[in-house]
């Protein structure tokens, strides 16, 4: 069964970068939530631009956040993926054992 043990390494491994991908992305956007406004000076457009930079930055905070969510729902997915293919490998073998073979 050396073929099951490789896809579940590399199912483990997809779960593991998933999973440290879903603690970091989330964390990308604080920089952008810590960030002071810009400067834009006396120019007449300076709030209307100023209120779209802070619109975009919440727009991107929103996402990143959105984006970790889905990676944690996606390392759970894989771990039950492992634990299925485990449980059939075990059964699969529970089987071929009572058949004595």
């Amino acid at each position: 069964m050396a073929d099951i043990d490789l896809e579940l390494d590399a199912l483990e491994e997809a779960r593991a970068a998933v999973a440290g991908e879903a603690g970091r992305v989330p964390g990308l956007g604080d920089r952008l939530g810590s960030a002071p406004a810009p400067d834009l000076g006396t120019l007449d457009a300076a709030p209307a631009v100023a209120d779209a930079i802070t619109a975009l930055t919440r727009a991107v905070v929103a996402d990143l956040e959105a984006a970790g969510r889905r990676l944690d729902e996606a390392e759970r997915a894989l771990d039950a993926a492992i634990r299925r293919v485990q449980q059939a490998d075990a059964a699969g073998a529970a089987v071929l054992a009572s058949a004595g073979g």
